[in-house]
Order: C-alpha cells, then structure tokens, then sequence
C-alpha cells in the first residue's frame, strides 16, 4: 500500500511522464495519518525503499527516483524483495 501510494501522489503532483523525479512533500507522520498506518511502518518502508534506491529522502521532502519501479511494485507486477 506505501508504495501505491507514493506513485499516486506523485502521479497526481508531477503528471504522467514516467522519466521525470517527483517529490512527495508530507512527513512521515502525515503519511501515516493518511494510510491509517503506525509511523515506525512508514519509516521502514522508507528505508526499504531507499535502500533499494527507489526514493531520496531530504527532510520533509520524499523524491521518487525510479519512478516505473515503483509503479511495478504499486501494480504488484514485482516486489521489493525482487529488485
């Protein structure tokens, strides 16, 4: 669901085109407010997902760097643990 819904926000903020890095201006806290899930879940997938070099993370900013990845992983079409 976290990764569902970071492409969608940032579908919605940066448009369609799947080449470009969009950020996602929101704190953890305020991410996890709005998915319903606990904070320390949303800073694991953050972690997991910057590990895997999918996203940078400057303070309140979240920027999608593999942005077609992410859409795969939101589409179920692979994992995490497969990259």
């Amino acid at each position: 669901m976290g990764a569902g819904f970071s492409v969608k926000a940032s579908l919605e903020e940066g448009g369609c085109a799947l080449n470009r890095a969009s950020a996602i201006k929101m704190t953890r806290s305020e991410i996890a407010n709005y998915l319903g899930l606990a904070d320390e879940t949303i800073s694991r997938l953050i972690a997991r997902f910057k590990d895997k070099n999918l996203i940078q993370v400057q303070r309140k900013s979240i920027k999608i760097i593999a942005r077609e990845r992410m859409i795969e992983i939101a589409e179920g079409e692979c994992s995490l643990d497969e990259i």
